[in-house]
């Protein structure tokens, strides 16, 4: 299971990450948050199976929204997605110890790639 928050923004790059995903995991297989309250209560009362959360920040507020539910995502692979590259974004996204980082400008291809990656290290273990 990949939990995936997109932002309370619903724009045109939202749109394209949940098709984008949508390409590599069933409909079923993920689950698409739009408040930080929703994912918090998917978390907490989460399958077995959620491997994955991909978070998108569109501010560093968000980041730090991210960090009052980092306790529930402890165990969780978390792909995030930053508004900029500036310094102390960086620093308050790397607080998440997320397995990949990418700025929301880029085409989330490599981002695709890693949760392609993480999937298949799962079936074969």
């Amino acid at each position: 299971m990949l939990s995936l928050l997109v932002s309370p923004i619903n724009d045109r790059t939202s749109e394209s990450l949940i098709k984008k995903i949508s390409r590599v995991l069933p409909q079923e297989q993920f689950a698409v948050f739009h408040t930080l309250d929703d994912l918090q209560h998917f978390l907490t009362n989460r399958p077995g199976d959620t491997e994955i959360v991909v978070l998108r920040a569109h501010s560093r507020e968000d980041l730090v929204g991210f960090q009052a539910i980092k306790d529930f995502m402890h165990d969780i692979k978390i792909l995030l997605i930053v508004p900029d590259r500036k310094k102390r974004t960086l620093d308050l996204a790397h607080q998440l110890h997320p397995r990949y980082v990418v700025e929301s400008e880029g085409n989330f291809d490599n981002l695709i790639l890693v949760v392609k990656k993480i999937l298949q290290r799962k079936m074969f273990h």
